[in-house]
């Protein structure tokens, strides 16, 4: 559904060309495309971003808050210094390097949202 969602959003801005008058700048009509194509990949950008945090901030920790319903609901649960040093080693290793990249590119699309914009006022 997602997908289908996103070459919509792709071929909205081809198709309005053709449905526009001549007068209006379909240069135009495609950095409005690209803009709105950047903020759905913000978005979901952002949103793997916030996952990826969450885990990573349970493994580190040395103690973890139960937030599931259930009788040990609201306990908070010590973790064993083995258990506390494979997760700080997985979290370091293995989450902190996608964390990273996620950043990144998320600072990568709003540089390009930023050009876009830019583009799109002068034009």
């Amino acid at each position: 559904m997602l997908y289908l969602f996103f070459i919509f959003l792709i071929l909205w801005g081809l198709c309005l060309d053709y449905l526009l008058p001549a007068s209006f700048n379909s240069f135009k009509m495609l950095i409005l495309d690209a803009l709105s194509i950047d903020i759905v990949f913000f978005v979901l950008f952002i949103r793997l971003y916030l996952g990826w945090s969450y885990i990573l901030n349970r493994l580190l920790s040395a103690s973890i808050f139960y937030e599931e319903s259930g009788w040990y609901d609201g306990q908070i649960w010590i973790k064993k210094t083995s258990y506390l040093v494979k997760d700080r080693l997985i979290g370091t290793y293995y989450i902190l390097p996608i964390i990273y990249r996620l950043k990144v590119f998320c600072l990568f699309i709003i540089l390009i949202f930023s050009i876009e914009y830019l583009i799109y006022g002068l034009l």
